[in-house]
């Protein structure tokens, strides 16, 4: 029971942590929400070019088309 305890309170800890980063960039005048949902681009992918973006792009949907629709094909027959 103590460690249960003790998880809760970590967790607690890091939320509070949380919000007071969210605080932060509220006081920033940044939209909480915005904040919470910003996204960093990897440095491989930020030094990239938008026409080799784009390519990265395609193959990558292309990837998970191949990976995905058998599946979802299956599952809609059913």
């Amino acid at each position: 029971m103590a460690a249960m305890n003790d998880t809760y309170t970590r967790e607690f800890e890091e939320d509070k942590g949380s919000v007071k980063q969210l605080e932060g960039y509220a006081s920033k005048e940044v939209d909480v929400a915005a904040a919470h949902l910003m996204v960093q681009m990897p440095a491989e992918l930020a030094a990239l070019s938008p026409e080799e973006l784009a390519e990265v792009d395609r193959k990558a949907t292309k990837k998970l088309d191949i990976l995905l629709m058998p599946i979802l094909v299956s599952l809609y027959i059913l």
